[in-house]
């Protein structure tokens, strides 16, 4: 139970992180889907059910505050660019800090990453070093190609959920999910 909430709260940290890298798209309020809209619908109460002294008017949409998200507790999450100083890793840290605040939780992200010259070491020593102070999740860019399986399966030994975004282990081995921005077929 405590894996399928760290991938949870990872997976949404990392949508928010791909919607950020698109050009700001997470900005964008898209309509809510029809299951949402009907769930909301039957959670209204009608107005034949209730009597009339105890009817209230809705705050608007813009009124109400959202809550954040229930994760179970902090996490103590890594996001590992390919190397620092690229605008697009920027944004994707940007995103992922609007998905922490959400959850409540944007004191246990780190974002942490390599110099453009060290960028395949220094990729798999952040891996290692996560996993040996108990991270619960590592979000990679990888740059170390199959290089960093060992590390990253070190990190999964350890309990961190690893998820590899924008450029995956090619061998898959240590990564539990890749999540691509685009289709590479038709890129």
């Amino acid at each position: 139970m405590n894996n399928h909430r760290k991938l949870l709260t990872i997976l949404l940290t990392i949508l928010m992180l791909a919607l950020a890298s698109c050009g700001g798209a997470a900005e964008q309020s898209a309509p809510a889907p029809a299951q949402d809209q009907a769930a909301e619908k039957a959670e209204e109460p009608k107005a034949a059910e209730q009597p009339a002294a105890e009817t209230k008017e809705e705050p608007a949409a813009e009124e109400k505050a959202e809550a954040p998200a229930d994760t179970g507790g902090p996490l103590n999450m890594v996001l590992l660019p390919k190397f620092l100083g690229i605008l697009v890793f920027d944004q994707a840290h940007e995103g992922a800090l609007e998905a922490a605040k959400e959850f409540g939780d944007e004191d246990g992200l780190q974002f942490l990453g390599p110099t453009p010259e060290n960028s395949v070491a220094g990729q798999i020593d952040i891996v290692t070093t996560a996993a040996t102070q108990g991270v619960d999740a590592i979000m990679i860019s990888n740059n170390a190609g199959d290089q960093i399986a060992p590390a990253a399966q070190a990190a999964r030994d350890a309990g961190a959920v690893v998820v590899t975004w924008d450029s995956p282990i090619p061998s898959a081995e240590g990564e539990q999910l890749f999540i691509a921005q685009v289709d590479f077929d038709e890129t």
